[in-house]
């Protein structure tokens, strides 16, 4: 018999949304009446961003990976496996939770579905520039991906391949403590790309952000569009 209870983080709650029992004799996965009264009621973005979470564990059972080994692919604007190369799940509806619906800098709404009029960029906050210099190592990475709007990622006066101000640095940090402290199926990836504690991890975003300005010393940010939502 499972217990009754899911932990996030270290904490329990009295209700699980899936049951694992696949070492009994039902050998499988089992969804609960609670995911389901979800599924009913919640909007279509947030279905979205339940389904991503799920592929990204279902994924790592299935082909026995870690789930600390995805990157982004941009092609495909897919998370996929490191090491096999395996598309995984859309970055967009993966990321957009912590986000809900709005630019990383600007806060303007911003879709995430194909069929967007105002589909979001996956955009690199710290930008490719810096990898093709040999400035830093791979930048397709889980921690330095957030989604922007078109005319903060490459409109007039967007971002493109500036250096973005240290407001935006100190709210990728917060984002990414966040998913850490949620439990998200991208903590483990975090937590290998940028540091196994808290302290760490700001040491390692202090240390990108000085090989940035040191290449390219000025700074890009635009003025806030909507009202601050994380």
């Amino acid at each position: 018999m499972l217990d009754a209870f899911h932990t996030v983080g270290e904490s329990e709650i009295p209700m699980r949304f899936f049951l694992d029992e696949r070492r009994t004799a039902t050998r499988g996965i089992r969804l609960t009446p609670e995911i389901q009264e979800i599924a009913a009621v919640a909007p279509m973005q947030a279905m979205a961003e339940i389904e991503a979470r799920w592929r990204l564990v279902e994924s790592a059972w299935s082909l026995g990976i870690s789930r600390s080994l995805v990157s982004f692919e941009n092609e495909t604007g897919m998370l996929v496996s490191t090491n096999r190369h395996i598309p995984l799940t859309s970055a967009r509806d993966a990321l957009n939770g912590y986000q809900k619906g709005c630019c990383f800098y600007c806060y303007r709404p911003i879709g995430t579905t194909p069929e967007a009029t105002d589909l979001a960029d996956v955009d690199h906050l710290f930008p490719h520039v810096l990898q093709r210099q040999g400035i830093l190592g791979t930048v397709d990475q889980v921690w330095n991906l957030v989604l922007a709007c078109i005319g903060c990622n490459r409109g007039p006066g967007g971002k493109f391949a500036s250096i973005p101000s240290i407001q935006y640095i100190e709210r990728l940090n917060r984002r990414n403590e966040y998913l850490i402290r949620s439990a998200h199926p991208l903590r483990e990836t975090l937590i290998s790309q940028t540091g196994s504690d808290e302290l760490a991890r700001h040491a390692f975003l202090q240390g990108v952000l000085n090989k940035a300005i040191e290449y390219q010393p000025s700074r890009w940010k635009t003025e806030a569009l909507g009202n601050p939502t994380f």
